[in-house]
């Protein structure tokens, strides 16, 4: 999904704090409310990883799924910002590692 590490680390609180208000997840990363709101949540809740209810911002069921998924690559000595992709061949399948870029802020 090329997540940042910062995506990834909000993620993280939500799974092993519970939900979570803007200000304590403000706190825990170093960054402020408003940067938090502009320039991560939004990326989450599209991709349906996290969501904000009454009780604070929590992770989903797929939010939990992919960091499992995150955390079998790094255990597989695979970095979370590479990829694994499946090219197409006529008579076996193979795949390549690409590196992502990080995300440009604007």
């Amino acid at each position: 999904m090329g997540l940042s590490r910062i995506e990834l680390q909000i993620l993280r609180i939500l799974e092993t704090d519970g939900d979570c208000s803007l200000t304590k997840l403000a706190a825990k990363t170093g960054l402020t409310p408003e940067c938090i709101r502009r320039d991560f949540e939004m990326y989450l809740q599209k991709n349906n990883l996290m969501e904000i209810s009454r009780s604070g911002r929590g992770i989903t069921k797929k939010g939990q799924d992919y960091l499992r998924e995150v955390a079998i690559e790094e255990e597989k000595g695979e970095p979370p910002d590479t990829i694994r992709i499946r090219l197409p061949s006529a008579t076996e399948k193979t795949s390549t590692k690409i590196k992502l870029p990080e995300r440009i802020k604007e």
